[in-house]
This record gives C-alpha cells, structure tokens and sequence, in this order.
C-alpha cells in the first residue's frame, strides 16, 4: 500500500501529494480532482458553458465586467452600435445626436487613409472639386459663381451702336464667351432699314461659328422671315428661340443676322444670353 500524506506540498486539503499509487495508477482522490476540474474547463460531459449560461445565454449575447460583477449585453436592434453608456456598455443608433453640436459648417469626413480615423471638418473648396458645376450657385438676387450651375452672361449692343449690315451678308451682333460646360443660349435681333428700303428676307441665329449663316432649324436657335416685303418704317424684332450648346472647352458664341434688301441701308442691334444648365 502506497503511503499518502495529504495537504502539505500540494496545497489542496483531502489531496494526496503523490497523484500516483505504487502500481502506477492514479489514486482514487487525485483522479477525481482531474474529472472535476476537466469538467469544469471543456470536458465532454460538462464545461464553463454551465457557469457563463447563469450570466446569459441568450445567441450573440456580449459578455461584460461590470461595477460588481459579470453581466451580459443581449444583441442590440439591426443597424445600432455599441457605444459607453454612463457606466457600461449599450446599444444606440448612429445620428447627428451621437456627435453632440458642432460648429456651422461642418460634415463628417472619412479618412484619406486606412490608418487614419473619420472626423468633422469644415467644408473647403477642394472637397466640392467632384461635383464641380453641380451645385446651386446663388440663393439670392445675385449672380451665380463662375463655372457653377445657374451662371449668367450676357452681351447687349444698343440701336446707337448697331452692327451695319450688307444685302445677303451674314453678319455677327454680338458674342459672348462661354467656358466648357453645358448652356441654354438665346437672343434678340433689331433689324433697321432705312427709309426707303425695302426687304424679302430676314435671318437671324445663335452659333458657334462666326457670320455663317446655318441650316435651319440649327438646334431651334434659328428664326427666318421670307416671302414677306420689309419696309423702313419701323424696326423688325427677330427672337431667337433657346438653344442648347455643349462645349468641351472654351468658345464664343455669336448672334448674327442675314438680311436680304435693296435701295438704301441696313443695320443690327441686340441681346445674346446664355445660362450654365451644368
């Protein structure tokens, strides 16, 4: 027989020093202290499940140390996240109300980088670079920032410093520059003959292209008076029709006009109009 002394080196009340007997087996107490603490750390009939499902046990539960003890969080509602509440951990929504106030003018940026962290800043001109011509460019009575969706630009020659005008002739008004971008272009054409002078044939048009009368209908910026007899006794207003004009770069736009008469002289004057649609 194996003599067992029992508490001294091992510390454990009960327990032998010496796990084996002298036929090599484990002694009774010792073999029983290894079924309980395996059971109690994963074994195959029990495990720390037992214990942790006291705390919780409810699927996708989080486990959490609390002022005095181990509580569980249940899963929170789908698209909430998890935030320091006063004391422990709870479930929130995501919204303006997490950030608290800020300053005017700010927004919510992600970072330039993986490694870098999300914050509010305030809006620069670089970051409205992707939506350039986008955006609204007035709020007010005023005129909208270059390159910005709602520009205006305009050219007016009065009657005082109306373009001469020679019989089937085309002849440009006026013209304005455009930058690239996508525009509704019209005008209105003033055509004076002299006393005296008669005429059959009344064009006027918007254009990209200088003095060159186009084929009607030109985009709808187009407007012809033919067949009809003309005589200097009042000015003939001739309303060209808004036409839409895509530019890839910079160009002029022009008002012309072609006028068919005879006996004495002509003359042009108008507006030309344009506005950015992007």
């Amino acid at each position: 027989m194996a003599v067992q002394t029992t508490g001294t080196a091992t510390g454990l009340p009960g327990i032998p020093n010496e796990p084996l007997e002298r036929n090599g087996v484990i002694s009774p107490a010792w073999y029983q202290f290894f079924f309980a603490l395996w059971n109690r750390t994963g074994g195959s009939s029990g495990s720390a499940t037992s214990i942790l499902d006291k705390i919780t046990n409810i699927p996708g539960s989080i486990l959490y140390r609390a002022a005095a003890s181990w509580l569980g969080l249940n899963p929170g509602a789908q698209y909430t996240v998890l935030r320091m509440g006063a004391a422990d951990p709870e479930w929130d929504v995501l919204d303006g109300n997490s950030f608290g106030s800020q300053a005017a003018a700010l927004f919510f940026k992600s970072p330039a980088a993986a490694s870098g962290i999300a914050k509010f800043l305030p809006v620069a001109t670089a970051d409205m670079a992707p939506i350039a011509g986008q955006f609204p460019g007035t709020e007010t009575n005023d005129n909208a920032t270059a390159g910005n969706v709602g520009e205006y630009i305009s050219s007016t020659v009065l009657a005082g410093a109306a373009v001469a005008l020679t019989s089937t002739v085309s002849a440009d008004i006026t013209s304005i520059p455009l930058t690239a971008g996508d525009w509704h272009v019209w005008g209105i054409a003033q055509i004076m003959l002299a006393s005296g002078t008669t005429s059959t044939g009344l064009d006027a048009w918007t254009s990209q292209t200088s003095a060159t009368l186009p084929a009607a209908p030109n985009n709808g910026g187009f407007i012809r008076f033919q067949g009809i007899t003309f005589t200097g006794t009042a000015d003939t207003t001739l309303t060209v029709a808004p036409q839409r004009i895509s530019l890839a770069a910079a160009a002029s736009v022009y008002l012309s006009a072609h006028v068919n008469f005879s006996v004495s002289t002509a003359s042009a004057y108008g507006f030309l109009g344009a506005r950015r649609v992007r």
